[in-house]
């Protein structure tokens, strides 16, 4: 039985090269028992038959609609669906995903209830080898603003303890009030993937609203298959694409009320999504990888390797008097600050890094290159451990405006 709400539901659905499952999520919204529902289908400019399997399905129900779009990414498609939505409430599914039937009755039913800005609930993960239900791991129920401010806001982009968002940044298992995730839509950098998208989107929106209410309900059904279509994407320009995120999330909770609590949360997500990346390129989890290490040297354990491993500067190459500048601030870069440190006879006038302002958040003594240019000094040690980087570390200090000659790269010793 059909229910007739009141509102509108918009539910956006974006739609890239998935032929085999769009028709499986689109049924999934037309078997609704909400029945008060525009269908949204954005067509980010799929190459397979996508886009025209979007149109026979449009000609079968009055409630889709159909937006063709050039591909430019997730966030572009969201903006593209929003701008199109007349609901009072908006929904997001992807186009390989589906949803339960009585998904949309459920949740409008809590935020009419609680007359609340925004619905959580959980996910259903589609793995190959069965499934998984994911909740949120804050207890469900009412959050007005002061509940929001004290239990949700300190730690819910990042939790340092649980190593882990205390929110699922996914669009997809939510219901938004339109006008809130519209205007938390447009400040989101359209260049950001990889995971991005949704942190960039929700977590700004959150600080926004009034109230949420947290469900218990998994009703969205994300599809992970072993080679997921599209994925390749994913690793092109993976750093920098997920540096992009971090300065638009920082960029975005500066506006706030909420900037000093939110500071430290964005580099703890920053070092979980690098964790990720490092992960899917180099098999390499760098979490366990560290607190590995620092088991090994709190227990004094005999790994010669990890326990002494340091880059060494030669400091017969360093004399005595001078005014030190040391640029890069990676391993090699800490390991050789540490060391200047303990030279009384020379002076380090700046410790910089093109990434200095990341740094700086995470507490590392790091300036930007245009301070350089106002300092007197003697010359600028290149901190890399080979010469090809050391080079493009020049490269950019000339590009800056950085005199050529009091650059020096000393080859590290391990």
């Amino acid at each position: 039985m059909k229910f007739k709400g009141e509102e509108k539901i918009s539910v956006i659905a974006i739609v890239y090269n998935v032929e085999q499952y769009v028709r499986e999520c689109v049924e999934s919204l037309r078997k609704q028992s909400y029945d008060n529902l525009e269908i949204i289908l954005v067509d980010d400019g799929s190459t397979d038959a996508s886009g025209e399997i979007c149109d026979e399905l449009a000609q079968e129900d009055e409630r889709i609609r159909v937006v063709h779009k050039k591909n430019g990414g997730l966030v572009s498609a969201r903006r593209a669906g929003i701008g199109e939505a007349t609901g009072e409430y908006t929904a997001f599914v992807d186009g390989d995903d589906w949803v339960d039937e009585d998904m949309y009755e459920k949740l409008y039913l809590l935020a009419k209830i609680y007359q609340t800005d925004m619905v959580l609930s959980g996910i259903i993960r589609e793995l190959p080898e069965g499934k998984r239900e994911d909740r949120n791991v804050l207890p469900g129920g009412y959050y007005d603003k002061s509940r929001l401010r004290n239990e949700v806001y300190p730690e819910m982009l990042y939790s340092m303890e649980k190593r882990c968002c205390l929110v699922d940044p996914s669009l997809c298992n939510k219901l938004f009030k339109t006008e809130s995730i519209r205007a938390s839509l447009m400040n989101v950098n359209e260049e950001i993937f990889y995971w991005g998208e949704d942190a960039a989107t929700t977590f700004p929106c959150l600080l926004r609203v009034n109230n949420i209410y947290i469900s218990e309900f998994c009703m969205y059904h994300h599809r992970i298959v072993s080679v997921k279509q599209g994925n390749d994407y994913k690793k092109e320009k993976a750093f920098e694409r997920l540096e992009l995120l971090y300065k638009n999330l920082k960029e975005n909770f500066e506006k706030t009320f909420y900037a000093e609590i939110m500071a430290p949360q964005v580099n703890g997500y920053y070092l979980h999504m690098l964790n990720k990346v490092i992960s899917d390129s180099l098999g390499l989890d760098m979490m366990l990888f560290y607190q590995n290490l620092f088991q090994y040297k709190k227990e004094d354990q005999a790994f010669p390797v990890l326990k002494e491993y340091r880059y060494i500067l030669n400091m017969d190459q360093v004399e005595a008097g001078r005014k030190i500048a040391l640029y890069g601030a990676g391993k090699v870069g800490r390991d050789y600050y540490d060391q200047l440190k303990e030279r009384e006879d020379i002076e380090i006038v700046l410790w910089t890094d093109k990434r200095y302002e990341m740094l700086a958040n995470s507490g590392l003594p790091v300036g930007s290159v245009e301070e350089l240019k106002k300092l007197s000094y003697d010359l600028i040690i290149l901190a890399a451990q080979k010469e090809e980087l050391a080079e493009n570390m020049r490269e950019d200090l000339c590009r800056s405006g950085i005199e050529q000659g009091k650059l020096v790269w000393i080859k590290p010793e391990v």
